[in-house]
């Protein structure tokens, strides 16, 4: 499962007409600061629009609820809970830094009966930013520096496929409330459960391009 993380989905340069097309074209997921990219379960794909026709039919947040529970129905609550550690680690790197802002970019959710893996992707410094978005001279965002970074700060959480993340000096607040989204809803699945899910068939095909590269490797590790 590929989800975008934050509400913004436009780089900090982008001008107001740009900001107010990226809000027009992804309201979900500026409404709920994720967005569902898409899922490969089972041998069975959902693209991205196939989810957010999911989103538009029962409402952002049940539909987001819906689309979490078809990835995770067959997963045990300790399956989950090790997605949700998994988040908190990311997280807790997020609180901690003050140098980056990421812009749309992505968890991947690997689950299957016998491993869990939740990974960053979409990252890599943007060649162009801003000339003077942090006045810290010794920062230099290019993609070997920061993977090494996060991989020393994380650990054990692999980042691929870098992309608009920006210079900053504070902490990355947009990125923040799009893991507390996640972590809030499948701490919700483990207490309570989950709901069955209603699966609609005419929704299978293969994803998107993009997506099923990520999918498919991600399947590989385990």
């Amino acid at each position: 499962m590929d989800i975008k993380i934050g509400k913004e989905t436009w780089d900090p340069d982008a001008t107001s007409e740009e900001v107010e097309e990226r809000k027009k074209n992804c309201p979900h997921q500026w409404a709920l600061g994720v967005g569902l990219e898409g899922i490969h379960k089972d041998g069975v794909s959902y693209d991205r629009e196939m989810l957010n026709d999911m989103l538009d039919r029962e409402g952002a947040e049940e539909g987001l609820k819906s689309c979490l529970r078809l990835f995770f129905e067959n997963n045990t609550s300790d399956q989950i809970g090790e997605c949700v550690k998994q988040i908190r680690e990311i997280k807790a790197w997020f609180l901690s830094q003050t140098m980056f802002k990421f812009i749309n970019s992505s968890l991947l959710f690997a689950v299957d009966s016998k491993t869990v893996g939740v990974c960053m992707t979409d990252f890599e410094p943007n060649p162009n930013p801003n000339p003077n978005p942090n006045p810290n001279p010794n920062l230099n965002p290019n993609p070997e520096s920061l993977s090494s970074l996060i991989l020393t700060l994380i650990g054990g959480v692999y980042m691929i496929d870098f992309e608009h993340v920006w210079p900053s000096d504070t902490a990355d607040t947009c990125y923040l409330k799009g893991l507390d989204q996640l972590d809030n809803l499948l701490v919700t699945f483990m207490i309570y459960g989950m709901a069955p899910v209603s699966h609609d068939k005419g929704m299978c095909c293969k994803v998107h391009s993009k997506t099923p590269n990520r999918l498919e490797r991600a399947s590989s590790w385990s």
